[in-house]
């Protein structure tokens, strides 16, 4: 009777430890993070998704909910990003919430709302808007 209650409390230390190393490991990948200029797949001007938003992501992975031509949302992710999908689509909705540059109609919104520079992602760019979509290249 007493190795099965230890052998319990170890599998409890157990899925303890994994889920503290899981939301630990996801709080370091969040805070080395930052914004991304994408599509929500709201705005589509001749059908075609626009870059028209600013979502965060993590340093490491990615995942999104997206608006599809026929209605629909799912999740646009890699692997890091399915793994880290509960706790990246939390992020996103409560700590570092989407920041929308164009209203439904295409226009921008004015003042133009855009983070810190010091805030965009360290390692990637949106490769057909860049990091300022709303600006020139050299401006």
């Amino acid at each position: 009777m007493g190795s099965l209650r230890i052998s319990s409390r170890g599998i409890l230390l157990t899925v303890l430890a994994l889920v503290l190393l899981y939301v630990g490991s996801y709080a370091f990948l969040s805070y080395t993070g930052g914004w991304v200029v994408t599509e929500s797949g709201d705005n589509r001007p001749w059908r075609l998704g626009t870059c028209d938003c600013y979502k965060w992501q993590p340093r490491y992975g990615s995942c999104e909910r997206f608006h599809h031509l026929g209605g629909e949302y799912s999740l646009r992710a890699d692997f890091l990003g399915y793994l880290y999908s509960p706790l990246i689509l939390l992020d996103q909705a409560w700590i570092h919430p989407t920041i929308f540059f164009l209203n439904a109609q295409g226009n921008l919104i004015g003042p133009l709302p855009s983070p810190k520079y010091s805030e965009y992602h360290p390692l990637r760019e949106n490769r057909f808007c860049g990091r300022f979509p709303y600006t020139k290249p050299g401006e």
